[in-house]
């Protein structure tokens, strides 16, 4: 499962500190004053929810992920489309639904 406010950022192992992080999250919910971004990120945010349906519906629309799913079966394949309908990636998708094909 992906949640952003639960993740830190690559900086974190190389400065040994959370700044980054804490100014990415407080960022995300819209925290822009200098001050602000030092605060303690919140728990839980609207934008969290955004992003992490984004960023599952972006990897969800590759086309490896889309193929995996669909020859696991339909449990998989319908999580796939779920996560897809959530996220806000824009794509075509074309399907043949002849027999045989």
């Amino acid at each position: 499962d992906i949640n952003i406010q639960n993740n830190k950022t690559s900086m974190n192992d190389i400065h040994d500190n959370n700044d980054d992080t804490l100014h990415i999250l407080n960022h995300i919910v819209g925290r822009t004053g200098y001050a602000d971004f030092d605060l303690e990120p919140l728990e839980s945010h609207e934008n969290y929810d955004k992003l992490n349906c984004a960023v599952k519906g972006a990897i969800a629309s590759t086309t490896t992920t889309l193929v995996g799913a669909l020859r696991t079966g339909n449990t998989e394949w319908n999580a796939i489309l779920d996560a897809m309908s959530k996220g806000n990636f824009v794509s075509v998708m074309k399907f043949n639904f002849k027999e045989g094909c």
